[in-house]
Formats: structure tokens, C-alpha cells, sequence
């Protein structure tokens, strides 16, 4: 067995769309990730042999040692060593950039490969579901995913990939509270038959390679999102992203944002964005990527 294995894993940033759905009779909350390439999480796992403790590194990785004791737990793990966790580049924290859950993911990924298990994607993510109560499906490609409950509603099939810029409103959100909340209170009508149309626009934007169609499902996804949180200089982002782009995505439980171009789109049309981001939301910090579903 080698000394020390690494697992990586891809960052999100938001969601492309995410709303209540109705799955057989039942009303779920149900998302298709972001992905956010090149940011990911590097889970290194330094072997320690049999007995002992198994630690997570930097202090305070909570989520992530819950993770590894879940796993451990269901398979008799009886390993020691230590997990250390790095993330590139460094974007904040409780904001709806997959922080946690690519961490989480990758730091099981990389025990579960260092002591044999071999367990599938979805199993892993399974196990990170179960450590965090609500994540993005980030092992598992272009899935319209229930993300409250740990499970794929539907293969969408491949999502053409965006060129994305991302930002931060710097917003803090309490997504427990924001849970416990549209539990109590549900969503609208309004929001429910939105969300329906939302869907349909994404479904046949895949079907025909329409990115602008599924950038514009994105863009309406996050107003009608505006009915649960009120992101900060939301009016003015749309009106940015619908005159520079092809849409906007967000963090449906946080403050990450992207607008969507196609993936061919010159440089100089993507500082032109940033310079109205400055100028208007006073945004001095960009990201950016690819989002691409393949896994």
C-alpha cells in the first residue's frame, strides 16, 4: 500500500437551477450543480497503519471527520493516519462555493481508495449526503439531484458545458435556518409552477445543445429563488447578466454567483463583464472557470 494517496475533488459554485418539484406526489427540493473547474478540494491521506486515530487536518473539518467516522464505522475500518485537506484557489467559506461537500467528498474518496474498498461514485456520495444532510451531486455528473434527501430524481443527460464568471455577494446564509424554514412555511405556487417550467427549459436545452436556453433556465430559477433569500444587488446582476451574457447562475442558499457565456467567448467580452461588476456591485474579486458535467 502506498504511504500516501490523494483524492481530488471539483468545487461548485451555486446551482445552474434549483426549486421545489413535485416527484411522485411528494414536493422536493431539487437542484442540477455548477461545477466550478478548475477549483477543487485535495484530500492527502497519510497512512498510519491499523488501530490508532484517524485525524483531519487543518482543526475543525467537522463535516469531514463526521465523513470518515461514517465510513470507518460502516466497514470496520480500523485504520490510523491523517487526511490533510487543501483547496485551489482559496474562495470563502458558507457562501454556496461546495466548500464542505467537495471536502468532505474528497477526504472519503481517499480512504475509502487507500484501504480497498473501490466503493462507486455513488456510494461516496451517498456517504457525504449523510455527513452533511444536504450537498450537490458532485461525483455524479449532469443529475437533477434532491439534494435534502441524498438521491438522483433524473439523469439529464450531458449539460453542454458554459464558460462562467463567477462572484460573490457577500452574503452570510444560515442554510440550516433557511432549511427549517421552507419546511415550515413550503413554497408558493408561483415558485412550484416556476420551477416546473424551469425544467422543461433545461430538459430541452440539453436535448438540442441550447445553452442560451438553459442559461435563460438559470436566470429565472435564481428570480424565483429572490422569493427565499434577497441577494443583494439582485436587480442589477440580472440586468448586467442579460446585457452581457447568456444568464446568471447562483447559490440557491448563499451568495456565489456566475454569469454564463458560451464556451468560445473572447477575453475581452468577459472584462467587459467584470468592469460593469466593478463599477456597479462593487465586486473586486472574480472567478473563473468552466462548468462542465462530465465526471
Amino acid at each position: 500500500m502506498k504511504r500516501t494517496q490523494v483524492s481530488v475533488v471539483r468545487r461548485h459554485c451555486g446551482e445552474l437551477v434549483q426549486g421545489p418539484l413535485l416527484v411522485r406526489g411528494k414536493l422536493v427540493v431539487a437542484l442540477v450543480t455548477l461545477p466550478m473547474a478548475p477549483y477543487y478540494a485535495k484530500a492527502a491521506f497519510a497512512w498510519g497503519g491499523y488501530g490508532g486515530d484517524l485525524s483531519v487536518f487543518p482543526d475543525g473539518k467537522l463535516k469531514t471527520k463526521r465523513a470518515l467516522d461514517l465510513l470507518c464505522d460502516s466497514f470496520s475500518l480500523n485504520v490510523s493516519g491523517r487526511v490533510q485537506i487543501t483547496t485551489k484557489p482559496d474562495v470563502p467559506e458558507g457562501r454556496g462555493f461546495g466548500s464542505s461537500s467537495a471536502e468532505v467528498l474528497a477526504a472519503i474518496s481517499v480512504v475509502s481508495k487507500a484501504t480497498g474498498l473501490k466503493l462507486p461514485r455513488t456510494a461516496l456520495q451517498a456517504f457525504g449526503w449523510a455527513a452533511e444532510t444536504a450537498n450537490d451531486p458532485l461525483l455524479l455528473g449532469s443529475v437533477l439531484y434532491a439534494s435534502r434527501e441524498g438521491r438522483v430524481i433524473e439523469q439529464l443527460g450531458q449539460i453542454p458545458s458554459v464558460r462562467c464568471l463567477g462572484i460573490d455577494l457577500g452574503r452570510d446564509i444560515d442554510t440550516t435556518e433557511l432549511a427549517e424554514r421552507q419546511h415550515r412555511e413550503g413554497f408558493s405556487q408561483d415558485h412550484i409552477a416556476g420551477f416546473q417550467v424551469v425544467m422543461s427549459m433545461v430538459r430541452r436545452g440539453i436535448s438540442t445543445g441550447d445553452r442560451a436556453l438553459i442559461a435563460r433556465a438559470a436566470t429565472q430559477s435564481a428570480e424565483l429563488n429572490q422569493e427565499q433569500i434577497q441577494l443583494p444587488g439582485w436587480d442589477n446582476l440580472r440586468r448586467i447578466a442579460e446585457e452581457t451574457a447568456l444568464g446568471v447562475a447562483i447559490s440557491h442558499s448563499g451568495s456565489a454567483c456566475a454569469l454564463l457565456f458560451d464556451p468560445w467567448v473572447k477575453q475581452r467580452v468577459l472584462n467587459a463583464a467584470r468592469e460593469r461588476l466593478k463599477a456597479e456591485l462593487r465586486i473586486d474579486r472574480f472567478y473563473q472557470f468552466t462548468a462542465d458535467w462530465e465526471c
